[in-house]
């Protein structure tokens, strides 16, 4: 038999099929890693060229909710200061989210604190348009007198 020809005991298709992956992600060729400690992810997975995944024994779920939520951070960050100013809390709380998962998040923080200012300042200022306003139709007198 030569090398290209499939095992006798296989049929043809399960030599050329892809791995089979089982629920924990790794293929039924793979076993876990003898490194990896109970309680602690198996980070002996096959990893993609250019994929940023995580140094150290992070979760790479976890990672990957990290990175979204400093994505999500900035995004909401800038459209809380250019857009809708009630995107900013949202921003805060995308940031603190990325934090506590392990990531970066202080340039939504910052993004969302200036956007929580913008936030604050147009409160403010319709707060003072709605008082000169009424202080405006109030000089007025109530309605027309017509008299025939």
């Amino acid at each position: 038999m030569s090398s290209r020809e499939p095992d006798a005991h296989r049929s043809r298709d399960e030599a050329e099929a892809p791995p089979r992956y089982a629920p924990g992600g790794e293929t039924h060729l793979q076993k876990a890693s003898p490194a990896a400690a109970p309680g602690r992810p198996d980070t002996s997975y096959p990893k993609r060229a250019g994929e940023n995944l995580p140094a150290g024994g992070q979760d790479p779920r976890t990672h990957l909710q990290a990175r979204r939520s400093r994505e999500a951070a900035w995004a909401l960050g800038i459209l809380g200061i250019t857009v809708l100013p009630l995107f900013a809390p949202f921003a805060l709380w995308q940031a603190n989210k990325a934090e506590r998962l392990g990531e970066v998040g202080t340039g939504g923080k910052i993004l969302g604190w200036v956007g929580v200012i913008v936030l604050i300042l147009y409160v403010i200022g319709f707060i003072l348009f709605a008082v000169f306003f009424g202080a405006v139709m109030s000089t007025f007198p109530d309605s027309p007198s017509y008299s025939a």
